[in-house]
C-alpha cells in the first residue's frame, strides 16, 4: 500500500467489502496491515471515486473528501472507524514513521505484530499487488510490492477465530484475470492446506479469504455474494466462482461443477435462484428437474439435497 493511492475507487471496494465480511461474520476488530512503502511517480492512484455503485455512503463521502483535501493518508482511517459503533480498529504499522515493509524484513514485519491483534479479528492484508510471482516479474515489479506465501501462512496460523483478507491487483489483460485467480486459490489451498477459498472480484482487484474455521470461511463467502449483489454484479460473480471451479477440477459432471460452487461459496447467497438457474444451465438440466420444490430454494436445504 502506498498513501498516494489512498482514497482511490479500489479503496471503496476494499474497505467496504471489508465492512460486509465483519457484518456477515460477526467479526467486531479490524486489523489492518497495510505493507506500506514509499510513494513513487506512478498515477495508479489517482482513481477518485465517481459514484456510489450500491455501497455505503459513509465510505463514499470519507474518500472522496480525503482525495479532493489532499489527505490521502490511511492514518485518516483512523477517524472514520472511530465513529462506527461497536468496532474496533487495529492498524498495524501504519505510518511511514513507525516502519516500511521491506522484503528483506518481511519476518520481522510479521512477526512483530502482536498477537491479540490477530485472534478473533478481520485482517487484512494489503500489499501493493498482491502474492508472490515468480522472481523475474517480482524483481521487475519490485519486490516490496508482493505478499509471500511464507508472511500469509504465518497470519493464517496465528489469525484464531478470524478471517484474513487478501488484496490482489489483476493483470491488465482482463481476459486472463480469472486464469490468474484459479492459479492464485490453487497455490493458496496447497500452501495452507484448505479446501475452500472464497474469491471476489471487481475489475482489476480481487480478494481472497482464508480461515481455519470453516464456519467463518462459510460466513466470508456470503459477505462476497451480499457485495455482488448490491453492486449489481451478483450473476457475474456465480459464473466466475463456476468457470474458477471448473478450471481448477478440470471437465467433470453437472453436480461436481456445483458441489464445488457449494464448496468454495456455500450457497447461502442473498439470491439461491441466481446459483440455480447458472447450474441449471451448466448442466442444460431444468431447476424443475433437480429441485422439485420450491421449499429446496432454502440455502440449507439445497446444501443438504445436493452435498
Amino acid at each position: 500500500m502506498k498513501n498516494q493511492y489512498f482514497g482511490d475507487k479500489r479503496d471503496l471496494f476494499k474497505f467496504d467489502l471489508v465492512l460486509d465480511v465483519m457484518a456477515a461474520t460477526g467479526l467486531a476488530a479490524l486489523t489492518y496491515v497495510p505493507m506500506l512503502t514509499l510513494p513513487d511517480d506512478r498515477n495508479h492512484g489517482r482513481l477518485t471515486p465517481r459514484a456510489l455503485g450500491g455501497r455505503r455512503t459513509a465510505l463514499f463521502d470519507f474518500l472522496r473528501s480525503v482525495r479532493e483535501e489532499g489527505r490521502a493518508d490511511i492514518r485518516e482511517l483512523r477517524s472514520f472507524f472511530s465513529q462506527l459503533s461497536g468496532f474496533r480498529y487495529l492498524p498495524y504499522r501504519d505510518g511511514l514513521d513507525v516502519g516500511q515493509y521491506a522484503p528483506e524484513s518481511r519476518d520481522e514485519y510479521f512477526a512483530e505484530i502482536p498477537d491479540d491483534l490477530l485472534v478473533g479479528s478481520c485482517v487484512l492484508l494489503d500489499p501493493d499487488i498482491g502474492l508472490e510471482r515468480d522472481a523475474a516479474v517480482m524483481k521487475r515489479s519490485g519486490l516490496d510490492k508482493y505478499l509471500y506465501l511464507g508472511s500469509l501462512w504465518d497470519m493464517f496460523v496465528r489469525s484464531a477465530d478470524g478471517v484474513v483478507l487478501v488484496y490482489q491487483h489483476l493483470q491488465n489483460n482482463a481476459h486472463l484475470r480469472l486464469g490468474q485467480i484459479a492459479r492464485d486459490i490453487k497455490t493458496i489451498s496447497r500452501r495452507l492446506k484448505l479446501k475452500s477459498v472464497p474469491f471476489i472480484r471487481d475489475g482489476d482487484v480481487a480478494f481472497y479469504l482464508v480461515s481455519k474455521d470453516p464456519w467463518l470461511a462459510q460466513k466470508g463467502a456470503v459477505a462476497f455474494s451480499t457485495q455482488a449483489d448490491k453492486t449489481g454484479r451478483l450473476r457475474e460473480h456465480a459464473t466466475e466462482v463456476l468457470r474458477v471451479a471448473l478450471s481448477l477440477l478440470g471437465k467433470v459432471e453437472g453436480v461436481s461443477i456445483w458441489r464445488c460452487s457449494v464448496l468454495l461459496h456455500a450457497v447461502s447467497t442473498p439470491r439461491p435462484a441466481t446459483w440455480m438457474s447458472l447450474y441449471a444451465s451448466t448442466t442444460r438440466r431444468p431447476c424443475a428437474d433437480i429441485f422439485p420444490s420450491r421449499q429446496c430454494w432454502s440455502p440449507c436445504s439445497v446444501a443438504r439435497s445436493i452435498w
